[in-house]
């Protein structure tokens, strides 16, 4: 399992922290461990339903 932050619908007030299944790789994928990541404009936008 990992967690993710993730938009269930347009306009929610806040990111979904959840712990998700680990996506499935194939013979040419590579699955790379993520330490920390940033919320950039675009993506606050996206939550609040700005952008589609």
């Amino acid at each position: 399992m990992m967690k993710a932050a993730l938009i269930h619908k347009y306009g929610q007030k806040e990111l979904a922290i959840e712990e998700v299944p680990l996506p499935t790789i194939h013979d040419n994928d590579v699955l790379v461990k993520i330490i920390a990541a940033s919320i950039n404009p675009i993506d606050l936008k996206t939550k609040d339903g700005k952008v589609k």
